[in-house]
């Protein structure tokens, strides 16, 4: 609730400060994925009454969630959906971007890349995230006919690319090894409030429960092998050395659809709190920091 009241107190902020702004003639204020904020129907009254406001352009996007939409009944609005033609162009854009770019996707036949713009574009539905998935599946596939055959075999909307990395992160050749680690680092990164760096991560690797040290062994050697273990479901920024979950349809996915990595979000804060009172409780926590 915290959370929310800050939300509304920033937005009333804004809305005093434009008496204020004399240099910029009726700003733009850009909320993006509204729908993604924590308790959002309480933050979309105050929205409104910014939108209202004539020194101060609202520019919104979120999801169609029902309440959302009632709430701005009446204002100017526009859906994907009345673009499709236009989404199916950026997608196609989207890819042919992928396939020069991406080292392993620019190797590939002209021929081959061709198919794979074909299929994913009949498929995709206006889903950049779902394209997406399949490209970071192309990209691990080592022959022509395992690419050939994982278009035959696209996944319907986003739940089944999950579970299918899911699947590949308990049951693959590395399941045994990577799936400890792909479990404590998802853990994390879904119920963070702040951003966290790989090194932060490993660290977490080394708490074990019941165990009044860190344990270096469960360390990875290489922190990279700590993405490679979360596969698709994470994104890292090299600049910053910060890893986050790659969209926000994966945090939903894991608290909302049975996983064998989490169970709901009351269990996420629950493992982590064991987690953090563990590792306080540790006696070499002074000795070993971040980066260390």
């Amino acid at each position: 609730m915290e959370s929310v009241t800050s939300g509304i107190a920033i937005l009333q902020l804004i809305q005093a400060g434009i008496a204020h702004m004399t240099q910029i003639r009726r700003p733009v204020l850009v909320i993006d994925a509204l729908d993604e904020c924590k308790d959002y129907s309480d933050l979309v009254g105050q929205l409104v009454k910014l939108a209202e406001d004539a020194r101060l352009r609202l520019f919104v996007t979120s999801r169609s969630e029902p309440d959302i939409q009632g709430a701005f009944n009446g204002l100017p609005t526009m859906s994907l959906k009345d673009n499709a033609a236009q989404m199916k162009n950026d997608i196609q854009v989207h890819i042919t971007e992928q396939l020069e770019n991406r080292k392993r996707l620019s190797r590939l036949p002209v021929a081959l890349k061709n198919i794979i713009l074909t299929r994913l574009l009949e498929k995709a539905d206006g889903m950049f995230r779902w394209v997406q998935c399949q490209l970071d599946v192309i990209m691990t596939c080592k022959r022509s006919d395992s690419i050939r055959k994982a278009l035959d075999d696209l996944p319907e909307g986003l739940n089944e690319p999950y579970d299918r990395t899911i699947h590949s992160i308990e049951e693959g050749l590395g399941g045994k090894v990577d799936g400890p680690i792909a479990r404590h680092c998802l853990l994390l990164l879904c119920g963070t409030f702040t951003p966290l760096a790989l090194d932060e991560l490993n660290e977490v690797l080394m708490i074990e429960i019941g165990r009044s040290s860190l344990n270096e062994e469960l360390s990875v050697m290489d922190t990279m092998d700590i993405l490679a273990a979360c596969g698709s479901l994470v994104t890292y920024d090299k600049k910053t050395g910060i890893i986050t979950l790659s969209h926000y349809s994966v945090k939903e996915y894991l608290i909302s659809r049975p996983n064998s990595i989490l169970k709901s979000i009351s269990d996420v804060h629950a493992q982590i709190c064991e987690l953090f009172v563990t590792y306080v409780l540790c006696d070499s926590m002074d000795e070993i920091g971040p980066g260390e």
